[in-house]
């Protein structure tokens, strides 16, 4: 069975692994121009997981992407590969998982099978840079194997290695916040008493995910959660050790001590440990004869209500100190982002059941009046039909109430972070690749209800109906992989759903620009630019478009254009300086790399050419400082050797500009004019032997001037 699973799998996938990468569609930042992954060394490892480091993207997906630089470079096969047996890993898992929920074969073998095929697969696995769904999702599901082991053996090993499994999920994508919450899930099926140790590990991991904490709140928080563990294993033999009542106050003092001791930031945690510790005493049957009747009574509503206000709390001290949940987007009012969860939620339920008509791409909604489409108002029509649906199926169904619940609710929780409620970075409202892991939830719950009702009676018939619609679920997810061959392929089929969005012209257009179909990709460019007419991307891009085919003036119009609706966008100021400086408007040159410079000082391309504008309007000891500090940041730049050894020429320093063009030389020897200049610095200083050596070097290599200058002097 599992060996179908995985063959079914593979096969789905299969017409991937020749696929190419998508070069401007995050595969070149996370890949193809990704210099943290093309350094497979052990400072290099260390830079990718450096907090100091500039990356975005989760840190153990792109270390999986070093390994395999490391060993392919840039042959896109082997990553598509890896793509696809990380996703058969998942189905694996899956079967696993589903298992331990119910002893169906029929149901876990479906289950699975769904997972395997649905075209909702696609992103994920035939875009390489969809790794981190994969990966992120075969940690939690291991992690969610090892808590059913715990909940059975209750071993502090099993719990270890979830948090374990569950922090290089967290590592792999940020949607494993939902991990904490998906373990109450498991908690539930399996019918696991409630408890102050329930909830106190749920909140450990999320502490040991979000990785905030000084060392000395972890040690303390793990020490506390293995003397809860402890107690609850040995409840009877520690209310007997409590009788002793030096002991007793031993250890609230001691709570009371380590709480003092972590209070010396004055954060919310120390707080949050003291609760816990004192919940773990007031929870013992030796505090029940202790206290009121009052909290007797209601001794697990207290302590439920209490927790959740001071989860509620927590939560809103991380969501008010974490960046990673703010963007551009978040200027959406509350009230827009109901509706846009909701509208995001029917997209999911909508796919799952009919998976046609797929985009790469579903952008944010534009605002006409302050409203939103009425499509995001209607949504709530939708959603409101699907909570009626469940709730008569809970209804219905009492014998299957709990799977119901808990797969409607894997679904849910798994689907929350990315439903905008809460702002995130990224230009979708929705993607196919955030249902990867929360299918799971439907698919149980489908095949669950399938097989446990119409199963008794219409075995055969559920069966064969489950066959066929896998079927056709391998067939068009087969063809939607297609869509993910190149970008091309990609964004032609983004333009011909979404004709008016301006990013899939502009990014179609970047391919042609880079192939050096530059007529192609001026085209492409005004589609993007006639759909979005504030689209700076897009006016720079076909500026520099128009440089190629020599187009000076137009460039130099688009440039201004960008600077209109974004008057600090670097790149349109860095061309546009570069524009000038050809016009021989120096000046004007040196005033837009001075705007460049001020945003990014270690820009040495602006450096370099505002260098070459003070050159060239005489300003030579500028130049000079300019182009030392090009050749500081970058020591392989040969042409900054090149025009400072003009520059110092222009002030009469030939051994200085000669030791300049010797370095030069060392760099690139297939460059004329540096032999040419270094000649003529050779003639300032009568080594005529010397000059006509290189002038003749600069006649081999082309230069238009040497043959005269070797008729003047090397006869």
């Amino acid at each position: 069975m599992l060996f179908l699973l995985f063959c079914v799998a593979f096969f789905t996938f299969a017409n991937t692994i020749p696929y190419d990468f998508i070069y401007n569609w995050d595969d070149n930042i996370n890949i193809t121009e990704n210099n943290y992954i093309k350094n497979f060394t052990w400072e290099g490892i260390q830079a990718i997981f450096s907090s100091e480091s500039k990356i975005e993207e989760p840190r153990l997906t792109l270390f999986t992407f070093a390994v395999q630089y490391f060993f392919w470079e840039l042959n896109p096969m082997p990553y598509h590969i890896f793509n696809i047996l990380l996703h058969v890993i998942n189905c694996i898992l899956v079967f696993f998982l589903v298992k331990k929920i119910t002893p169906d074969l029929r149901i876990v073998f479906f289950t699975t099978l769904l997972f395997a095929v649905h075209p909702l697969r696609s992103e994920s696995v035939a875009w390489v840079t969809g790794r981190k769904d994969l990966l992120y999702s075969m940690f939690f599901l291991s992690s969610l194997l090892f808590y059913q082991k715990y909940l059975i053996k209750k071993s502090l090993l099993f719990i270890l290695l979830v948090f374990i499994f569950a922090k290089l999920s967290f590592l792999s994508k940020i949607q494993a916040l939902s991990l904490p919450v998906i373990l109450l899930l498991f908690d539930y099926i399996h019918s696991r008493k409630f408890s102050i140790l329930l909830v106190f590990e749920k909140i450990l991991l999320l502490l040991i995910l979000l990785n905030f904490m000084q060392l000395r709140y972890y040690l303390s928080f793990i020490a506390l959660y293995i003397f809860i563990h402890w107690v609850e294993k040995n409840r009877d033999r520690f209310e007997n050790l409590l009788q002793n009542k030096k002991l007793k106050y031993s250890l609230i003092s001691g709570i009371i001590l380590c709480t003092v001791f972590l209070s010396l930031n004055h954060t919310i945690l120390p707080i949050l440990f003291f609760l816990f510790a004192i919940s773990a005493f007031f929870n013992l049957s030796f505090f029940k004869d202790k206290i009121s009747v009052f909290y007797i009574k209601y001794r697990k509503r207290i302590i439920i209500l209490s927790l959740l206000i001071g989860f509620s709390v927590f939560m809103l001290f991380i969501f008010s100190h974490f960046t990673f949940l703010q963007n551009e987007f978040s200027t959406f009012s509350p009230l827009d982002r109901i509706f846009m969860a909701s509208y995001s939620l029917s997209f999911y339920i909508i796919k799952f059941f009919a998976p046609f008509n797929l985009c790469a791409i579903y952008p944010y909604p534009e605002k006409t009046g302050g409203l939103l489409p009425e499509i995001y108002y209607y949504s709530i029509i939708g959603i409101s039909i699907a909570g009626s649906i469940f709730t008569l199926l809970i209804l219905k169904f009492k014998n299957y109430r709990k799977i119901i619940i808990f797969g409607l609710l894997f679904f849910l929780i798994n689907i929350f972070m990315v439903l905008h409620i809460i702002p995130i970075k990224g230009r979708v409202i929705t993607a196919e690749r955030y249902s990867y892991l929360a299918y799971l939830g439907l698919f149980l719950l489908i095949t669950y209800l399938a097989f446990s009702t119409l199963g008794k009676k219409y075995l055969k018939l559920t069966v064969t109906t489950f066959i066929i619609l896998s079927l056709f679920l391998i067939t068009t997810s087969f063809q939607r992989n297609k869509v993910w061959e190149n970008g091309f392929v990609l964004y032609t089929d983004i333009i011909s759903k979404k004709p008016d969005f301006s990013m899939a012209y502009n990014n179609r257009g970047y391919l042609y620009y880079l192939n050096g179909n530059n007529s192609q990709a001026l085209s492409d460019y005004s589609h993007a630019i006639n759909t979005d007419s504030a689209n700076v991307d897009s006016y720079y891009n076909r500026a520099l478009a128009y440089v190629q085919t020599g187009k000076m003036e137009e460039a130099f119009s688009d440039c201004n254009e960008a600077l209109k609706f974004d008057n600090k966008n670097i790149n349109s100021l860095y061309l546009r300086g570069y524009l000038n400086n050809k016009f021989e408007k120096y000046q004007e040159a040196i005033n837009d790399f001075n705007k460049v410079l001020a945003k990014n000082p270690k820009h040495h391309f602006a450096l370099y050419n505002r260098g070459e504008s003070y050159r060239k309007s005489s300003n030579d000891k500028a130049a000079i400082n300019d182009f030392t500090e090009v050749i500081k940041l970058q020591p392989g730049f040969a042409d900054a050797y090149n025009s400072r050894g003009i520059a110092y020429s222009s002030l009469n320093m030939y051994e200085k500009a000669i030791s300049d063009y010797n370095e030069a030389i060392k760099i690139n020897n297939t460059a004329s004019y540096f032999f040419f200049n270094r000649a003529t610095a050779y003639i300032q200083l009568n080594q005529t032997k010397k000059a006509c050596e290189d002038y003749h070097s600069s006649q081999r290599l082309g230069h238009p001037e040497a043959s005269q200058k070797i008729n003047e002097f090397c006869r």
